[in-house]
């Protein structure tokens, strides 16, 4: 699979909450980080699997629309809209960053 390809199986899979497809699409060693902090958010494919099923669990309508996309070698750069999670709407840029058919850090620029 090529990193595009990578990043929106991961998308579909978050927008139906399905958290065995979801985690597949990370690495065990996966990093994610607020842009301009040095220490990450969340580390390890554990702490990814506890933290998005509780995510998941708490916001059955939750959904994260695709508004533009950027790809460059293995660096995959969404531009999502979340909404359905605690009553609010998040615009999100995500940058994922692709190794070994894995996303392997994942960096988020919120408004």
């Amino acid at each position: 699979m090529n990193p595009e390809s990578i990043v929106q199986k991961q998308l579909i899979a978050y927008n139906s909450r399905d958290l065995d497809v979801f985690s597949s699409t990370f690495s065990a060693d996966i990093v994610l980080y607020n842009f301009n902090e040095e220490q990450p958010i969340l580390s390890g494919i554990d702490e990814l699997k506890k933290v998005y099923k509780e995510i998941f669990d708490k916001s059955p309508k939750l959904n994260a629309s695709l508004t533009s996309k950027m790809v460059l070698g293995n660096t995959v750069i969404y531009n999502e809209k979340v909404t359905g999670r605690i009553n609010t709407v998040l615009d999100v840029i995500a940058i994922y960053e692709v190794k070994d058919n894995l996303i392997y850090r994942l960096t988020f620029i919120r408004k």
